[in-house]
Parts: C-alpha cells; structure tokens; sequence
C-alpha cells in the first residue's frame, strides 16, 4: 500500500513535477531524485502532512531521460520512476 500511497504527476517531466502524499507519509521525509546512472541529482529534507503536494523544482537543467524518486521517512523506503523529456 505504501507505493500507491504516493503520486507523481505529470509524467513526463520537463522542468517540475509535483508528488502527492497519501496517508503513509507523515512526518519528517528524505527526497531523492536518482539518475539512471545512479548519481545523485538532488535531495531535499522536509515536513509532510497527510494529503500534502510537494512542487519539485529540480529537472529544469538536467538532461531528458529517466530519473528515480526515493522517499525515506524510516519505515517506509519507496524508489518510482519518472521520465524527463526536453523543453522544446
């Protein structure tokens, strides 16, 4: 239930996307948005209420391509894809 517990919309992404929380995340939450590669792009600590939409800013000059999202609050560790596509 957890990974449906999290929505990530639009996809695809061109510069920001949003992530809606449902109810298994409320707390204290590490964001981290992983290349395919593996290298880290960005993180981002913050404070999550049930229901909250987080607006991430993060992809606007990273190259199109696959990205993964991971969220840890210290029970729950949920990994997404999301694709990022070019401005143009």
């Amino acid at each position: 239930k957890p990974f449906e517990a999290l929505r990530l919309f639009p996809i695809p992404v061109q510069d920001q996307f949003n992530i809606q929380f449902g109810d298994e995340f409320e707390g204290p939450v590490h964001l981290s948005i992983l290349a395919a590669s593996g290298q880290l792009v960005y993180e981002q600590e913050a404070n999550i209420t049930v229901g909250q939409t987080l607006v991430i800013d993060a992809l606007g000059a990273a190259p199109a391509g696959p990205y993964f999202v991971r969220l840890t609050n210290g029970k729950t560790n949920i990994t997404k894809p999301i694709v990022k596509i070019d401005n143009n």
